[in-house]
């Protein structure tokens, strides 16, 4: 180009644009070529600085910060720094950068402790020190204040109430303080009865000890140190010490019981006085108890006893009963002790009977053994005085009289005799007109067929047999038997009437034909049946006593009895069996029994498919005349099918088949025209038309289906064929389909970083877009997000485009969203505690307000639809004020500090209390002042407690504050813990409790 003249500015900057290329294409300078940045490979920072970026430190030209090695995203400088992260420098110097990024691993120090009680709860019988609140963490240190304050020492006793502050320190980071509010646990002495009292007999233990409230321990001292054991038997007049436990926590006060034990009584144990009523004799109650009973009881009973303890009895005077003996304790605590002596007089009556006069059978021969009297060691006597008593074996005379004494188990007997009179019966034997009986052997005569006129007639073998026949016993032909009769009273005849039985014998039908055979099909009846013989009655078993019917069905493989009778109308005993076997031929099968016929292939009779010989086919189950093989099918007829077999039998049932003629129709559709989304990959099955089964062809003619799996072509015509999946049936034509495929772009977003206020709690609405635009959560989400979620910091969302066909791009675009948070402000510890006197205004409660991130703080009396309020506003008490910080780029707190004021805070503007004195006589802190207490409340009064309740000194404006002597002159109180209550008596003030420590 030498020589040639640039003849305009568009042919200047080709110009200048051919060096640089030819530039770099021979010096290499299209690598990074400036010096690689240096500095500490490691780099430490307090969390309590807040840093960011712009803190870390790299030595080189223009450095900023990446997030990776290479590539990656720069940091803004006022990023804030992130522990345990890698950082990475780079020197991007007149537009070049470095070959090798520094790596700066970031370590963030100064956390708060971890481990720390917001609140707890200590016992203050422990006297709990600084030592022994919770916090791990590298040197751990105490403090009174959120800020600043004092330094506590471990040894420091921890005070009720009262908030301590605890920090950590590592690698020189102080970190933030967070509070443990204490509060000192002491249960107040258990509430119980000066004295209590048990019987010995409970054997009382250190568990009976009674206190209103639970969890009790019990002392043998109050400054016993070793609880008693509750299995401890308590002792008569001793004194125990109990305290309450309100877990883990036991008091440190103990309430004082004295025991006292009554003694149990003894009334012995129970005895018995049991006598004949004519040997009793006066006895003394008291010599039957068992033991040794205490002689200081009293007798109660059904008659009152004489003889005071000792209860003497007098037959004469007392009656019988239970007699119970009762003594009492000296205390009478204990309960009353009893023991009963339980009287008995054994008075025995005579035996008795429901029948004075008892019936016998002479032919029994009867004996006094046979006399029938209720009682216990039955004795009878031939008269009523008699002394001797009748022999048991003696017999029975018609009637004569008989007396019974009664002895009972005690041996005593009646006074009285019972008696009875005895009446001897003798019955006549039964009669008959007929001596010889006759009887059908097939009836199986039995001895109750008998006949013989008497009542209650038994029957024997035998004239003199004592045994009586069964009467279902079996008469025997030829056999006597011999009947005897028993009369009203149950008296049976002294002689007997003999009977001899006649058994008539008649022989069965006969054949020559045992099993017989019919066709089932021509229904063959008993009537069919064949056997010889005179008057044939037919039965379906061999013992069955109703005929049969001779037009009853005959039934295969039943076995049929035939008895014959003769001229004296006895029926065979036994009978003839035959066997009925009716041939029934099987209808033809078939595992169609709907089958389905293509209209166009014209099927007939003959197409019919079943299993089968000599197939038969009928237009109904019962009709007679077979159809012709040629007859053409008609849809939705049936017909029946019946077998012949080699015997001739046709099947008795026939095989129904129904049959269905199927004139497939064309498939059909109401759009010709398909549309698909190219994102949906669509194949053949998207494809839709109406149809019983569908196979998809590429041309009208082709006889090869497409596969279903197969992409749809934009723009390509689909032929579709109807048929029938079950039966093969096809339609006539086919239909043609085409189809179309809609690709959408994917969309095009400028902004892939947004950054948005958290406070405006923004939603997937306002990411910024253009075009119609659908949000997922990732990039392979299936379901859309809803406009109405809420961004989340940092997420990432995915962006696809849709047209108005509903078909989305299927490349997505990803979108990185970054919420911003002005912070919270932060309230100094009690910053919301005003004194009313000073009318504080809200600039007042700004002043104890701190920004977060150095934003601006504005106040609304709610948040977030409240009204911004002006810092010269007067505050109110218990008035809750929202405090809200907004950053450079007018983001807000997303959450706001909300203060509640206390304007209540007045003790600390009129006097000073401190929390304890050291009365040793060295003119410093030796007596407990508080100041200006004289001089505004005059009326005032001071109590003083020791810590367990007592009172032991009162200040007054009359009085001198307190020296730490008991009574303000007494001795010396020791080093501890003290309470005090201030009394102000002025301007409705109410009193405050406080604790102070005296040391020595």
């Amino acid at each position: 180009m030498r020589g040639k003249k640039i003849s305009s500015a568009s042919e200047y900057y080709i110009f200048i644009f051919l060096i640089i290329i030819l530039f770099y294409s021979h010096s290499g300078f299209a690598q990074c070529t400036n010096a690689n940045p240096t500095g500490e490979l490691s780099q430490t920072f307090c969390k309590s600085d807040n840093s960011t970026v712009e803190n870390l430190v790299a030595s080189g030209g223009t450095i900023v910060w990446f997030d990776s090695i290479t590539g990656g995203n720069q940091y803004d400088s006022s990023a804030p720094l992130v522990d345990n992260t890698t950082y990475y420098a780079d020197d991007i110097n007149d537009n070049n950068c470095s070959p090798n990024r520094l790596a700066v691993l970031v370590s963030i120090y100064g956390e708060p402790p971890s481990n720390v009680d917001v609140f707890v709860g200590k016992c203050a019988i422990d006297n709990p020190t600084i030592s022994d609140l919770s916090a791990t963490g590298l040197n751990i240190a105490w403090y009174d204040a959120q800020n600043g304050g004092n330094l506590f020492s471990p040894s420091d006793l921890l005070v009720d109430e009262s908030t301590y502050w605890v920090q950590q320190t590592e690698n020189g980071c102080t970190s933030e303080r967070l509070p443990t509010t204490v509060t000192m646990v002491n249960p107040p002495p258990p509430n119980v009865n000066q004295d209590q009292t048990f019987c010995s007999s409970s054997n009382p233990t250190i568990a009976d000890l009674k206190a209103t409230e639970p969890n009790i321990t019990w002392y043998e001292y109050e400054t016993s140190t070793e609880p008693l054991d509750l299995n401890l038997p308590l002792i008569n007049g001793k004194d125990y010490w109990a305290s309450q436990t309100t877990f883990p926590c036991e008091g440190t006060l103990r309430s004082l019981t004295n025991v006292i034990i009554d003694i149990s009584p003894n009334a012995g144990t129970d005895g018995t006085y049991s006598e004949c009523e004519t040997n009793l004799k006066t006895t003394n109650l008291f010599e039957l108890l068992g033991g040794t009973p205490d002689n200081s009881g009293i007798w109660t009973g059904p008659s009152d006893l004489s003889g005071g303890y000792l209860g003497t009895f007098d037959p004469i005077t007392n009656t019988a009963g239970s007699y119970m003996y009762t003594v009492s304790s000296t205390l009478e605590f204990c309960s009353d002790d009893t023991a009963n002596v339980n009287v008995i007089i054994s008075t025995t009556p005579p035996p008795t009977t429901i029948d004075t006069i008892q019936t016998f059978c002479e032919i029994d021969n009867p004996t006094v053994a046979n006399l029938n009297a209720t009682g216990e060691n039955i004795i009878w006597y031939a008269t009523e005085t008699s002394t001797t008593p009748l022999n048991l074996d003696a017999v029975l005379l018609n009637g004569e009289d008989y007396w019974a004494v009664q002895t009972d188990a005690n041996g005593c007997s009646s006074g009285s005799r019972l008696m009875v009179t005895a009446a001897i019966i003798s019955t006549s034997p039964p009669t008959t007109l007929e001596s010889n009986q006759t009887f059908c052997e097939v009836d199986n005569p039995k001895v109750a067929n008998l006949s013989a006129t008497g009542e209650n007639i038994i029957w024997y073998a035998t004239e003199t047999s004592t045994t009586p026949l069964n009467l279902d016993a079996v008469l025997l032909n030829g056999e006597d038997y011999w009947a005897a009769q028993t009369d009203a009273n149950g008296c049976s005849s002294g002689s007997r009437l003999m009977v001899t039985a006649a058994i008539i014998l008649t022989p069965p039908p006969t054949t020559i034909e045992s099993n017989q055979t019919f066709c089932a099909i021509d229904n063959p009846t008993v009537a069919n049946l064949n056997a010889t013989g005179e008057n044939i009655i037919w039965y379906d078993t061999e013992t069955s006593t109703s005929p049969l019917n001779i037009d009853a069905v005959l039934l295969n493989g039943e076995d049929y009895w035939a008895a014959q009778t003769d001229v004296n109308s006895c029926s065979s005993a036994t009978r003839l069996v035959v066997i009925a076997s009716l041939i029934s031929t099987t209808p033809p099968t078939t595992s169609e029994t709907i089958q389905t016929f293509c209209a166009i292939d014209t099927p007939t009779i003959a197409n019919l498919n079943t299993t089968g010989e000599n197939i038969i086919w009928y237009a109904t189950e019962t009709s007679t005349s077979p159809l012709n093989i040629d007859a053409v099918l008609l849809n939705g007829e049936d017909y029946w099918a019946a077998q012949k077999d080699a015997s001739g039998c046709e099947s008795v049932s026939r095989l129904l088949i129904n049959v269905i003629i199927n004139n497939l129709a064309k498939a059909t559709t109401t759009d010709i025209n398909q549309t698909f989304c190219d994102i949906d990959k669509p194949t053949i099955a998207n494809l839709q038309v109406s149809g019983d089964s569908i196979l998809w062809f590429d041309t009208e003619t082709s006889t090869t289906p497409l596969n279903e799996t197969d992409a749809l072509i934009n723009g390509e015509d689909y032929w579709a064929l109807n048929y029938n999946q079950t039966t093969g049936c096809k339609s006539s034509s086919k239909l043609m389909i085409t189809a179309t495929i809609l690709k959408v772009e994917s969309p095009t977003i400028e902004n892939t970083f947004q950054v948005f206020c958290a406070s405006s709690f923004p939603k997937v609405s306002d990411l910024q877009t253009g075009g119609s635009i659908v949000w997922y959560a990732s990039e392979t989400e299936t379901a859309p997000l809803n406009t109405n979620d809420l961004l989340i910091n940092g997420a990432n969302y995915w962006a696809a485009q849709s047209d108005s066909n509903g078909c989305e791009s299927a490349i997505r675009v990803i979108v990185n969203v970054t919420l911003t948070d002005a912070g919270t402000p932060i309230l100094k510890s009690k910053g919301n505690e005003f004194c009313a006197n000073f009318n504080p205004t809200l600039a007042d409660l700004n002043e104890n307000v701190s920004p977060l991130n150095e934003g601006i703080i504005t106040w609304y009396d709610s948040y977030p639809d409240g009204n911004k309020l002006s810092l010269t506003e007067f505050l109110t008490d218990s008035e809750t004020y929202y405090a809200i910080e907004s950053d450079a780029d007018g983001c807000s707190s997303a959450n706001p500090l909300a203060i509640t004021v206390d304007l209540n805070a007045c003790d600390q503007y009129d006097i000073t209390i401190y929390d304890g004195f050291s009365p040793n006589g060295n003119g410093i802190n030796d007596t407990f002042k508080i100041e200006n207490l004289r001089e505004l409340y005059p009326d005032f009064k001071v109590e003083f407690y020791n810590r367990w309740g007592n009172l032991i000194y009162t200040s007054t404006i009359s009085k001198p504050d307190w020296n730490g002597r008991l009574n303000g002159n007494d001795e010396l109180m020791p080093a501890g813990v003290y309470y005090f209550i201030i009394y102000f008596n002025k301007d409705g003030k109410k009193p405050i409790q406080r604790r102070l420590y005296l040391s020595r």
